[in-house]
């Protein structure tokens, strides 16, 4: 990473140990966990590659370019502060680093995520750039932003004195409760900061044979053996147990569809977490996974309970990805 500073740690030390101790007390894991060692990153990057709507569709990331294009526009300083939350590769954030250079803004990235991997992958694309922008990643838990607003306050401004935030939400709010994607953004947003969300949507008016379809992105072999990962880490036998890729009922309209996937015990198994064992009894399920898909009213819903104004949004033509600027 020759034009990126050293990794920030911002987490509370112990802080993932006890996520996970949460996660088995409560047979649900946090969504966290599945990014954290090197190997999760390695397969969920790969995974990312093949089934990613914004890499296999030009129609898709022709949205993502529109939406960073407009972002660009709207900034009118010379200094602008990208603050990607779950950078994850930063394929996007490359898209936006470009777009800002092009109207001659001097661009400071600040890729977070979990991941010491994520974060050094995502520092590794925008140095590949034909102008490499300064970059400082942070590994940190969006479950806990209390101290990473801290420390960005601190750099605010740093940079130069006439600096524009923007804070980039892209792919988080599939597996993240809303209640909780408010309390992470609302630790971060400052007045005049510009935000852009991503969202997976249940595209047409026949959500049940949408989701199906939308189905064939996760029950498949890539995603199958990255959430396995975690199992592996925990010694609990693949063959004590099965995956399944579930679509709940509807809920109602004022919360979104969603697809879960549980590891259902087919044998009694003890798990041993530092001085703390975990039972669970055959059949019982443990809760891996899931991923909620949005409409664009609920979107809008979600920026208004921020407290930002809408500006822009756009939909790719398959309906199953949208995005939205606002400003704080």
């Amino acid at each position: 990473m020759s034009s990126s500073d050293k990794i920030h740690i911002i987490s509370q030390p112990g802080k993932q140990r006890e996520l996970l101790h949460a996660s088995l007390k409560a047979r649900v894991i946090n969504p966290g966990l599945h990014y954290g060692s090197d190997e999760q990153a390695r397969k969920w990057l790969s995974l990312h590659k093949k089934y990613s709507p914004v890499v296999t569709t030009a129609d898709t990331l022709k949205i993502y370019k529109k939406a960073f294009a407009h972002a660009a526009s709207y900034l009118t300083g010379s200094y602008a502060q990208v603050i990607s939350l779950g950078c994850g590769g930063g394929n996007k954030d490359a898209i936006l680093v470009q777009q800002l250079q092009v109207r001659k803004k001097t661009v400071h990235y600040v890729p977070c995520d979990i991941s010491n991997a994520l974060v050094q992958e995502a520092a590794m694309r925008t140095s590949r750039l034909a102008q490499p922008p300064r970059c400082t990643p942070v590994v940190c838990n969006l479950d806990d932003t209390a101290d990473l607003a801290v420390w960005l306050k601190s750099s605010y401004r740093k940079f130069s004195s006439d600096t524009q935030r923007i804070f980039l939400f892209l792919g988080i709010l599939p597996n993240m409760e809303t209640d909780r994607a408010h309390r992470c953004l609302r630790h971060l947003l400052q007045p005049e900061d510009f935000l852009v969300v991503s969202v997976n949507l249940a595209p047409g008016p026949d959500h049940d044979k949408s989701m199906r379809k939308i189905l064939l992105q996760y029950d498949n072999p890539e995603t199958r053996d990255w959430l396995l990962v975690l199992l592996d880490e925990l010694d609990i036998p693949r063959e004590a147990g099965k995956l399944h890729f579930e679509i709940p009922g509807s809920p109602n309209q004022g919360e979104p569809l969603q697809i879960r996937v549980i590891f259902r015990f087919n044998q009694s198994v003890r798990i041993m977490l530092d001085d703390t064992i975990y039972h669970f009894r055959k059949n019982e399920n443990l809760g891996l996974f899931f991923s909620n898909r949005h409409t664009m009213a609920l979107m809008r819903k979600f920026q208004t309970r921020l407290g930002a104004v809408p500006l822009e949004e756009w939909k790719n033509s398959a309906g199953d990805e949208g995005i939205l600027s606002s400003i704080v």
